[in-house]
């Protein structure tokens, strides 16, 4: 099947296969060419991750990856990728207070299209991630 009859994976589907163990391929995407290829190879989720600050901006860690480094390179692997799931990660303290994390977040889902957002974090990012949540934006992890 070509990738432009294939379906897009759901924020459903993803969380299901967690639970049922089903093999879902990822990979790091980090422009629209890699996105053609990635859709081409039927890649279940594109992840637009912050690592593009590196491998994409020659930067030496993530630390320099902005929102709007991230929007940018997210909307283009979207228009790279029509028909697969795109996570968009949340870069260095795009997301530390719930406020902050509502608009970024909000800008990955209107201005890059993307299927859902990564905020990273263990317990101490909880109530972030509820307030995404609770404003029905999909998160993954």
């Amino acid at each position: 099947m070509d990738s432009s009859q294939r379906k897009k994976r759901t924020i459903g589907e993803i969380r299901e296969s967690k639970k049922s163990g089903e093999k879902m391929v990822y990979t790091s995407v980090p422009d629209y060419t890699s996105a053609r290829w990635a859709e081409m190879a039927g890649i279940d989720v594109a992840v637009v991750g912050d690592s593009l600050a590196m491998v994409a901006h020659g930067h030496p860690n993530t630390i320099p990856a902005t929102m709007d480094m991230m929007v940018l390179h997210a909307a283009a692997v979207r228009r790279g990728a029509p028909n697969t799931f795109v996570l968009g990660c949340m870069p260095y303290q795009s997301y530390n207070t719930v406020d902050r994390a509502l608009a970024n977040a909000t800008r990955f889902m209107q201005d890059a299209a993307c299927d859902a957002i990564k905020p990273p974090g263990g317990n101490s990012q909880a109530h972030i991630l509820k307030a995404l949540v609770d404003a029905g934006i999909p998160t993954a992890s």
